[in-house]
């Protein structure tokens, strides 16, 4: 299957993908919303609930917006796979840790969807979450580096 006819196909078959599916496929973050679809050997994400996908759009374009000066991007530029894993994977973990401190020792990043309805109810704003607090997570969260063959 050539690319083209493969990225057609995915629009075809996924029609709400998840916004997060890389980090849930890193296995980082989890979600109760998340559908795992498989096409041409490759793993997806789609998301079960449209409501839960504005959510995390919203949440996404906060964290890239609040983050861009710590993670040294420019305004216009487009998100390295790297820098999206911090966003992702460190402010989910982050946001978890803030929650569990606040007295919510339930909240874990294994379902963000579940995650993001604690962080509502404690901030009663997606907002207004402490992105201050989550800056040094997102910038300290180190993606899986590439391994080298030990025979060269």
């Amino acid at each position: 299957m050539d690319e083209n006819q493969y990225h057609q196909t995915y629009r075809e078959f996924n029609h709400q993908p998840c916004l997060f599916a890389r980090a849930i496929l890193r296995r980082c973050v989890g979600c109760s919303r998340a559908q795992r679809l498989y096409l041409a050997e490759r793993e997806a994400v789609g998301c079960l609930s449209p409501a839960g996908q504005l959510r995390c759009q919203h949440v996404t374009q906060q964290l890239q917006q609040k983050a861009r000066f710590a993670l040294r991007l420019r305004a216009d530029a487009p998100l390295p796979f790297g820098k999206q894993m911090q966003l992702q994977c460190g402010g989910m973990q982050g946001l978890a840790e803030q929650l569990q401190q606040g007295g919510d020792p339930n909240a874990t990043a294994s379902d963000l969807y579940t995650l993001l309805n604690h962080a509502e109810q404690r901030w009663s704003s997606l907002d207004a979450l402490p992105f201050t607090e989550l800056m040094p997570h997102i910038v300290h969260f180190r993606p899986r580096t590439q391994r080298r063959n030990s025979d060269n």
